[in-house]
């Protein structure tokens, strides 16, 4: 795992040093350059593979072709193998060296033959063009900024912002987009001008220009002619062989251990087919409400050394380096439990398993089991049903009652709650219920939540985003409903929320996350897997159940699926208020011109009301004012 950085269309070595001193953190072990009067790269190194001899930019014999790479090819050794036949010479045991050789031999068409996660540039100076490329599933970043024929790339957003002449103009339909959807789906930022490469695609800059295209594709076409017993044998045999390729690492590797299924089935694998002792990691709050106690029984179970860490409530004040590393705000408080997993771990490891993807296997997330299961039953029942009777009742239920149906322990909803209810029992379509579902603010919110500024520079019905979103799930080439929910999480909510998240978070503390349930191999056998084999009935992730017998403890494989939270009320109650009220003074909201005062005073004095919803919403805005301040206050710094 690393940081690049460069750029092409100008020579400056100054900024070529500047960009890549910024992204430091991503790898203190070594720094390489690349710098002529057509192309410049820069790279941090974090040591993994090759410990003395795999620094970068690495070459080809001739020195024509350079790359630089972040990330791990898993199956380098087997490609290297088959080079070498064809008269490569390598000069390192690095997996990166064989990109340029790769490249020589067989063009940019090389990158469906490796298996690993990756972003790479890489410079021909033969024919001069330069090529970016990002692995399948987006688990490494790559930002980039193209104007007046100059291109600048980098692994975060911060390192392009140092190059003089970038246009800071902000994006305020992604602005929008965020407060909508709680991340930006697509290829873009909230800098007009910036991008980010989308998994599974090529950049390709050749005089002066630029084009894109993709290479790999889920294809979500369920595959009824496989008896039942073979597929969770194929299941089991793709999630070891993935983990075998994980452990792949000179450096000291653990395991982050939620007390979830999905992370403790990896945490199996690795007890099962890594030759030390298992280190695992976990953090929580309490040790009580929290699933410390479940991650305890299964590291007892594996017989692993557990390191633990609490959240707290002075953590808070870690917000404004969480989100500098992140380069964007975040709907989501779990990012100081990642913050401070990802310290502990790192005082201890270098490469960190976890078990991020399963959820997206599986389409095991509450909205998608809601949006599905409500989708049947809004075409089961009669129309006067849905439009008059389930409203009524709606509207005059008590909320103890609706509350019998929310799925969140600890937590109950409000009369705002209710509204959004009603809302979705007048949606029409599964993109409308996808929106009101999993809206942060709806709408109706915004109408006031925004100031009349903001609203006039945002364009409600040109969202890039929402048109995206709405193309997959009208998508009748995906024929099962249920496939187009795990489509769409694994095309944007994964890559551009989850791995972005982890990516940044894991990296500034310079530690390498790994993916096992990310294999693009088990992707793929996922994709043809019948939906029925994903969930029995409300029973979730049924093939993983299967072939969790013996790796986890009994309790374990049976029990349900938990929401992973970082409770504000419990953990941050009254530094989170405070937090509020300091930067949301009425001059200071007034001054930044996107929201009304008034709205947000009523939203942090109402928030005890419906802390699962506010705290959420006010968490979202508060990381929005803390990136305000660092990227476009103090640009960056």
């Amino acid at each position: 795992m690393c940081g690049i950085c460069g750029f092409i269309g100008f020579k400056d070595e100054k900024l070529l040093k500047e960009m890549t001193d910024t992204i430091s953190h991503r790898g203190l072990d070594d720094e390489g350059y690349y710098s002529t009067d057509e192309i410049n790269l820069g790279f941090r190194r974090l040591s993994i593979i090759d410990l003395k001899g795999g620094n970068q930019p690495l070459c080809n014999e001739e020195k024509s072709i350079w790359s630089v790479c972040n990330g791990e090819i898993y199956n380098f050794k087997e490609i290297k193998e088959e080079l070498i036949k064809y008269g490569h010479i390598f000069n390192t045991d690095t997996d990166t060296e064989i990109l340029p050789h790769c490249y020589e031999q067989w063009g940019i068409d090389f990158v469906t033959r490796i298996n690993g996660m990756f972003a790479f540039a890489l410079w021909d100076g033969n024919i001069k063009k330069l090529f970016l490329v990002r692995d399948r599933l987006g688990i490494r970043p790559l930002h980039y900024t193209f104007d007046d024929r100059k291109l600048v790339f980098a692994s975060e957003v911060k390192a392009i912002l140092k190059y003089d002449n970038f246009r800071k103009e902000l994006d305020y339909n992604a602005i929008d987009d965020f407060l909508t959807f709680r991340y930006i789906p697509g290829d873009v930022t909230f800098f007009k001008n910036i991008k980010i490469l989308e998994p599974a695609h090529i950049l390709i800059y050749h005089n002066g220009a630029i084009d894109i295209k993709k290479y790999w594709d889920i294809t979500m076409e369920e595959d009824f002619s496989i008896q039942r017993q073979e597929y969770i044998q194929r299941f089991s045999s793709l999630l070891d062989s993935s983990v075998k390729r994980c452990l792949l690492s000179d450096v000291p590797l653990g395991v982050y251990l939620s007390g979830g299924l999905d992370s403790s089935v990896i945490a199996g694998l690795v007890k099962k087919n890594y030759g030390e002792d298992l280190v695992v990691f976990s953090h929580g709050f309490d040790g009580e409400e929290d699933e410390l106690r479940f991650a305890r029984k299964v590291a007892k179970f594996l017989n692993a050394k557990n390191y633990e860490i609490f959240i707290e409530e002075k953590h808070l004040e870690l917000l404004p380096d969480i989100i500098y590393h992140l380069d964007m705000p975040i709907a989501n408080s779990d990012i100081i439990g990642f913050f401070l997993l990802a310290g502990l771990a790192q005082k201890h490891v270098k490469v960190i398993l976890t078990g991020e993807g399963s959820d997206e296997l599986f389409g095991s997330y509450v909205h998608q089991e809601m949006l599905y299961y409500g989708y049947k039953l809004k075409r089961l029942l009669p129309k006067n049903v849905i439009k008059n009777v389930l409203p009524w009742f709606i509207k005059q239920s008590p909320l103890w009652l609706i509350n019998k149906f929310f799925r969140y322990p600890g937590y109950s909803l409000d009369n705002e709650s209710r509204l959004k209810l009603l809302d979705y029992f007048e949606s029409s379509n599964l993109a409308s219920d996808y929106f009101c579902i999993n809206s942060l603010f709806n709408q109706r919110q915004k109408e006031s939540l925004y100031s009349d500024d903001f609203k006039n520079k945002v364009k409600y019905s040109n969202s890039p985003a929402k048109k995206v979103l709405q193309d997959i799930l009208y998508d009748e080439n995906i024929k099962h409903i249920f496939n187009r929910l795990i489509y769409l999480e694994f095309k944007y909510w994964l890559p551009t929320y989850h791995l972005m998240k982890e990516d940044k978070i894991a990296m500034s503390f310079c530690l390498e996350s790994r993916y096992p349930y990310l294999d693009h191999e088990i992707v793929e056998f996922m994709g043809s897997l019948p939906v029925s084999l994903k969930k029995k009935g409300l029973k979730r992730k049924y093939l993983l159940r299967k072939i969790s017998k013996n790796l986890v403890p009994e309790e374990i494989r049976n029990r349900p699926k938990g929401p992973i939270l970082v409770p504000i009320n419990k953990c941050f109650d009254k530094s989170f208020e405070q937090k509020l009220r300091e930067l949301f003074t009425p001059e200071k909201v007034k001054k930044r011109g996107i929201f009304h005062y008034e709205y947000l005073k009523n939203l942090i004095n109402n928030r005890k009301q419906n802390p699962f919803l506010y705290d959420r919403q006010l968490f979202a805005l508060l990381t929005l004012e803390i990136w305000f301040n660092l990227f476009v206050d103090k640009n960056g710094r």
